[in-house]
């Protein structure tokens, strides 16, 4: 399409220079400029009829390029629609992260003064489960003396309640042999009162308490 108008017009408007290094939009644009000036010189050896035909042919070319360009500033427009309405989503969708990321940044912030905290409180614990383990062994070790002391205590106390039984015993023993010894003084004192009291009547009585009035 474009080599086709391109041929069109430098046919209608011989002064018109032929593209070289030019894009397609900079020749449009230089035929924009210098169209009237070409338009208003006549063609060299053209014949009325065909300048007529000439001139409607450049003019449906006219046409068919306003319309290329009413097309293009369509497109152009919906494209800047487009992207300035991009833009914005993506104006806001980065508000949107940006909003993310600082919550982000202060759950982060509030975890990390969390995890130190835990880590003291694991510190102390641990701290606190050493003394314990030391209270521990501290107990552990008392309650060994305690039970040496009450084994020895209680053998003590064992060899004590043989003792008392001994002395008991001997007690019991010597409390009998005490009471025998009692029995035979009495029975000997007894005795020695029937003596006494015999020798009294048989020979140890007065003389004149046997002569008769």
């Amino acid at each position: 399409m474009e080599a086709q108008t391109r041929e069109a017009l430098l046919a209608l408007l011989p002064g018109l220079s032929a593209p070289t290094h030019q894009n397609y939009a900079e020749w449009l644009q230089e035929l924009k400029e210098k169209g009237p000036e070409l338009l208003k010189q006549p063609p060299a050896n053209t014949e009325p009829s065909d300048l007529a035909a000439k001139l409607r042919e450049a003019e449906e070319t006219q046409s068919s390029l306003q319309a290329e360009c009413d097309q293009y500033r369509s497109i152009l427009a919906e494209t800047e629609a487009m992207l300035k309405a991009l833009q914005k989503s993506v104006e806001e969708e980065e508000q949107v992260w940006k909003a993310r990321v600082s919550t982000t940044e202060e759950e982060l912030q509030k975890s990390r003064v969390t995890v130190k905290h835990l880590e003291e409180t694991v510190g102390k614990l641990k701290g606190e489960l050493e003394s314990a383990d030391q209270v521990r062994e501290h107990t552990s070790h008392l309650e060994a003396e305690l039970e040496k002391h009450m084994a020895a205590a209680s053998a003590e106390c064992q060899n004590y309640a043989t003792e008392v039984a001994g002395l008991r015993q001997l007690l019991l023993e010597s409390q009998s042999q005490l009471d025998a010894a009692k029995s035979e003084a009495q029975k000997q004192s007894d005795e020695l009162a029937l003596v006494s009291l015999a020798l009294w009547w048989g020979g140890g009585r007065p003389t004149g308490s046997s002569t008769s009035p």
